[in-house]
């Protein structure tokens, strides 16, 4: 629920009514195109690792994710109102892809690196390591041994979530990740939704502090070569709106998976649009000015890794996120650490 507050009367409350996107006049294929360009906002990135999206007129579901122990997690978004073939289809594409190997997971996940702008030829294994940092692969036969469900519904949907309830009491695992739409008394229209992860919420979001920008390093591996040279700080498809609400002078960092941070800076202005390929806007970057810079493959050594952090601020903070604040206290300490390290 979301509610006015009156600064006024602080002891006061206003509920802000909830509407549904068919009341408003959207279309099925709206909400699908909304949920595709934010990935972000419905999958938490520090504990799932997306490897497919929903191609046209092929039976599949929205979202394919896997966790740091290999099993799927099956996102299909419930797109309009209650109805008996909600859980069905979802189950149904368990059914499918629940019986994919490794093999067939990693023709998924190159497929999806084509359609991305990153490179084909990257193997799932690698890549599924490098994105939790883990200091082994995973053995191939261990993707895929359980399969998760979650059905992306409208918060009025009762009889889904009712459904949805019913069955994980049975032992299905499924979970209901629920959006809300509400019109304002000034007539805005707002989206409410929580990104679903398998560990729950991990740490809330910080209004100010130290902007740290990931390099992209295991969908696109020299991403960062662009970033650094032409300094800026940058995300794609999906994931680009998450640079979208950083402001111009704001404190930034660029880590790169595995190694880091690499660069430490400020941004100039606010985001602006690029091509990426052949795919128009599909970038949004920061331009920025870079104090200090190492790079991840000759030197990283130099980098300051996510252990350093996190031993600094007695934090347990995870780096895998497109886009995400660190506290205030890491400016100082990343700009100062990066520079000794640097100049070595």
């Amino acid at each position: 629920m979301l509610f006015y507050l009156d600064d006024d009367n602080k002891s006061e409350i206003t509920e802000v009514p909830a509407s549904t996107l068919a009341r408003l006049g959207w279309l099925e294929k709206d909400l699908e195109e909304l949920i595709a360009k934010h990935i972000d906002k419905v999958v938490r990135e520090d504990q799932l690792f997306v490897i497919h999206q929903e191609r046209r007129y092929q039976e599949e579901p929205d979202i394919l994710a896997i966790d740091r122990y290999g099993h799927l997690h099956i996102f299909e978004l419930k797109r309009w109102r209650s109805s008996p073939e909600n859980l069905l289809q979802v189950l149904r594409y368990g059914q499918i892809f629940g019986q994919y190997d490794f093999s067939g997971l990693n023709h998924l996940f190159r497929n999806y690196l084509l359609r991305i702008g990153g490179v084909s030829q990257r193997d799932l294994s690698d890549a599924h390591r490098e994105y939790f940092e883990l200091e082994e692969a995973l053995p191939k036969d261990s993707f895929n041994q359980e399969q998760r469900f979650v059905v992306v519904t409208d918060g009025l949907d009762r009889d889904t979530r009712e459904a949805i309830d019913y069955w994980s009491g049975h032992g299905l695992a499924v979970t209901a990740l629920s959006y809300q739409v509400y019109r304002t008394k000034s007539n805005d229209l707002l989206f409410e939704v929580r990104p679903y992860g398998p560990e729950g919420d991990t740490f809330m979001e910080l209004p100010d502090g130290l902007s740290v920008i990931n390099t992209n390093a295991t969908y696109m591996p020299d991403a960062w070569k662009d970033m650094l040279s032409q300094e800026k700080a940058a995300a794609y498809y999906g994931r680009k709106t998450a640079v979208s609400s950083i402001s111009k002078g704001s404190p930034v960092a660029l880590y790169h998976t595995g190694v880091g941070i690499i660069a430490f800076g400020k941004t100039t202005d606010t985001f602006r649009r690029a091509p990426c390929g052949s795919d128009p806007d599909a970038e949004y970057y920061l331009p920025c000015e870079f104090e200090t810079t190492v790079n991840p493959i000759t030197e990283p050594e130099k980098a300051i890794t996510a252990r350093d952090i996190n031993k600094q601020l007695a934090s347990s903070y995870r780096f895998r996120l497109t886009a995400y604040t660190l506290p205030p206290e890491a400016v100082d300490f990343v700009r100062n650490k990066l520079r000794e390290r640097a100049a070595d």
